[in-house]
């Protein structure tokens, strides 16, 4: 028995209603349907779509299709897989008319099909000049190329060799330099992915990159004028950078290209470089390397005031961008600066995450300004939905509890938490590590403030520095000196 096809459904409710009507035009076009008529099948279609009418049968579509008419079932098959092929055609028909390079694309490889070598020229020469006036960024020197390539054929089609071979010679530099550019640039999502525990058997980009020299070649690609080898060069020590996380001079050497290039780079590539440098700067401030909280505290400046916020609102919890300028802002004592950050930028979090979001942040600026009640306070109206938010809390609550000394509360929340670490092997390793760390060290000094007997200052930074990755050193050392001092005084 024949049911109605269920791509072709799908792709109907994926119209918008301006899409919808534009469909309905495009499938009653005898250049696309050769006189058969889908009207009556689409509308159908649509009203077997909603709910008034769901319990239409495909019985019911074929008596209205074809009145008087025996059922068969093969016929009315046909003409869902016609409905969704036209479907597919005028997708590619709307991506066209939507991509005016792409359109301009075709029309110059029909010109020069066709030998229409007139038309082709002036075509190139305006394509290519508008093009180069662009915004750079990768995926317009491979627009480049491809133009340049039609040119190239152009040229040996109508034996203009002296022309031919320059041209060759510019296209294989372009060619070289966005095949080098995507090799860089596929070799730092790798690296990213090592440091998150992925691995391949055998990864073909960085096996290549293992093995190229490359050195020698990109001193020549920084030293040039040429937009493009800039870009080279800059992206070569983004990747050295990430190839070795301990090459702090390639990420400096491409900070300073990509503040020279910055003005002529697309906004969508700023972006790009800009999640790219934030990453590796991260990476350093996981190490505990503290002078990369200033370098993250400008980067997200910068990236701020070139109106690039949109990742904000993105769904991708419990990882959040959002988090770390509250963080690192924090950590700079930036607080004012954080006051200001989040009256501006929080309506753009996800509604089912803003509140907790801006609770955390408000009881982290609590903390930061010695006031440990009103931490609690706010952040007792948190529900934690992520491992990210559940160490929040608990950090902000043990921090409050110490203060306050509130012991007790501290050691049974430090078992609670304990647990809840242990079961939740999702949490990315720098976090595991850091935040455990704080949880045993953090039992140690509650055992110290809570005994009578006079603990050995030096003891208790002994200990501290077996950790060489921890959440708030700055505090623990804090709290060590401030407990050597009441131990003293009794």
């Amino acid at each position: 028995m024949a049911n109605i096809n269920n791509k072709l459904l799908f792709f109907i409710r994926s119209l918008t209603e301006s899409e919808l009507n534009e469909f309905r035009k495009f499938i009653i076009s005898p250049l696309y349907t050769s006189g058969r008529n889908y009207d009556t099948l689409l509308n159908e279609i649509i009203k077997f779509n909603s709910k008034e009418s769901s319990r239409l049968t495909v019985q019911d579509l074929y008596s209205k299709l074809y009145p008087g008419k025996t059922f068969n079932p093969q016929t009315i098959k046909n003409r869902f897989s016609e409905l969704l092929k036209l479907g597919e055609e005028f997708l590619v028909y709307r991506k066209i008319q939507d991509s005016p390079a792409e359109k301009d694309k075709l029309l110059l490889s029909s010109y020069l099909d066709r030998k229409m070598y007139k038309f082709l020229d002036s075509k190139l020469q305006k394509e290519i000049f508008e093009l180069s006036s662009a915004p750079d960024d990768i995926k317009k020197f491979e627009n480049l190329f491809s133009l340049q390539e039609m040119s190239i054929r152009s040229l040996g089609e109508k034996k203009k060799f002296d022309a031919y071979f320059q041209k060759f010679f510019e296209n294989t530099l372009l060619s070289t330099s966005i095949f080098l550019n995507n090799l860089f640039t596929n070799g730092i999502e790798y690296k990213q992915q090592e440091y998150l525990n992925r691995k391949y058997e055998f990864n073909f980009v960085l096996e290549i990159l293992k093995d190229m020299n490359l050195a020698k070649v990109m001193k020549k690609c920084h030293s040039s004028d040429l937009k493009i080898l800039k870009i080279v060069s800059m992206n070569y020590n983004l990747y050295k950078a990430y190839e070795n996380i301990n090459n702090e001079d390639n990420y400096f050497e491409a900070r300073k290209i990509f503040h020279e290039l910055h003005d002529s780079l697309s906004n969508e590539y700023k972006l790009q470089l800009y999640m790219i440098f934030i990453y590796f700067c991260t990476r350093k401030q996981n190490q505990g390397i503290n002078k990369y909280y200033n370098e993250l505290f400008k980067l997200f400046n910068e990236k701020l005031d070139s109106g690039f916020h949109s990742d904000f609102s993105q769904n991708i919890y419990p990882l959040s961008s959002f988090r770390d300028y509250v963080f690192v802002g924090i950590e700079v004592n930036k607080l004012s600066w954080v006051d200001d950050f989040l009256k501006k930028y929080s309506v753009l979090l996800p509604e089912d995450v803003r509140d907790n979001e801006v609770n955390i942040a408000n009881a982290k600026l609590f903390i930061a300004r010695k006031k440990y009640q009103n931490a609690l306070s706010i952040i007792s109206g948190v529900k934690p939905s992520n491992f990210l938010h559940y160490i929040d809390v608990s950090l902000i609550k043990l921090i409050s509890y110490y203060e306050l000394g509130e012991y007790e509360d501290a050691f049974t929340l430090i078992d609670r938490t304990s647990h809840y670490m242990r079961n939740h092997k999702e949490i990315p390793k720098s976090h595991m590590v850091n935040f455990t760390g704080f949880i045993k060290f953090l039992h140690l000094l509650l055992n110290a403030a809570t005994d009578t007997k006079v603990k050995d200052q030096a003891f208790l930074f002994n200990e501290l520095n077996k950790y060489k990755l921890i959440s708030k050193r700055d505090w623990l050392i804090e709290k060590i000196s401030e407990l050597n001092k009441q131990k003293k005084a009794v």
